[in-house]
């Protein structure tokens, strides 16, 4: 297997990766809608998967002027966007 092969393979892992967390992070955002359902095993799974991607989004946002004073995390929003951004760059190399 030469090099180029072997990248492919990375980038193909690393795209499938990403894809997954973010079908995690839409599940979780429909269990936050949904009550009592966080206490499902399940549930604390997914929650145990994304919290790490939310947190140090979560306490960027908190400290900019836009998530000062509001009410409503858009942490999750800014990680589905650089997941997707991060995703796309990927797809779109030649190799």
């Amino acid at each position: 297997m030469d090099n180029t092969s072997i990248i492919r393979a990375v980038i193909f892992a690393l795209v499938n990766l990403l894809w997954f967390l973010e079908i995690l992070l839409f599940i979780r955002a429909i269990i936050s809608w949904i009550p009592d359902v966080e206490n499902n095993k399940l549930s604390q799974l997914v929650i145990k998967f994304t919290e790490p991607l939310l947190i140090p989004f979560r306490e960027l946002v908190s400290r900019s002027a836009i998530g000062e004073g509001f009410f409503l995390d858009i942490s999750f929003i800014v990680v589905l966007l650089v997941l997707e951004m991060a995703r796309r760059f990927l797809e779109g190399l030649n190799i």
